[in-house]
């Protein structure tokens, strides 16, 4: 079964509270939702692997989706949600002011969950780090293909999509329940990778391999 866990990544590393701030912040979380509403659909119209994953209806869907705010204060409640939900595949979203936020969500699942989890990243600090340019793929310093390869960060991210990502998580998302059905394990996706390519979109999907980009 496909169980999915979405998080927005928090952008307070170690905020006491919750109050409010003028920037856009992940309580505000206007490109993750917009990104996930092909795959909703897909769970509320029975449709693939989708149909039958904890998103299929409306309540478990809710309860799935995490807007975090503070590291500190939120860190319990996503532990909660790794034990309760138990999810083979984790989408995150983040913002450069997030990416470190993301990074600890994408370390805790892992040390949580271990290698039952597949963990994939977009959002805009994608968006802004992993490009094409001249037709060559391009990392900035900054992107988390780069800092992973360069181990500068640890390697928790499985998969960074940079750009358009509703078809493409649905895509994910049927590879992943295909994979948990067939028990195989999560380095198998990449062997279907090419179930992906025809995806909707302008998008980039990329992930380190043997000290390269792919």
């Amino acid at each position: 079964m496909l169980r999915v866990l979405g998080v927005a990544a928090p952008h307070w590393a170690t905020r006491n509270d919750h109050g409010r701030v003028l920037s856009l912040d992940s309580s505000d979380p206007f490109s993750l939702y917009n990104a996930f509403r092909l795959a909703a659909a897909h769970a509320e119209n029975l449709v693939g692997y989708w149909g039958s994953s904890n998103w299929n209806n409306f309540a478990d869907r809710a309860g799935s989706i995490l807007l975090m705010n503070s590291s500190k204060n939120d860190i319990p409640l996503l532990k909660e949600k790794l034990l309760k939900i138990h999810p083979n595949l984790l989408l995150m979203g983040a913002m450069s002011l997030s990416f470190p936020g993301a990074i600890e969500v994408a370390r805790i699942a892992r040390e949580v969950l271990g290698e039952e989890v597949f963990i994939v990243l977009g959002g805009k600090h994608c968006i802004e780090t992993v490009y094409f340019k001249d037709n060559d793929l391009c990392d900035h310093p900054a992107s988390p293909l780069r800092l992973m390869r360069e181990n500068l960060i640890p390697s928790v991210f499985d998969l960074v999509v940079s750009g358009d990502g509703e078809d493409v998580i649905v895509r994910i998302g049927n590879i992943i329940g295909y994979i948990t059905e067939n028990r195989k394990d999560r380095l198998a996706f990449y062997q279907l990778f090419q179930l992906m390519n025809d995806a909707a979109g302008d998008w980039i999907a990329a992930w380190n391999f043997k000290g390269r980009t792919r």
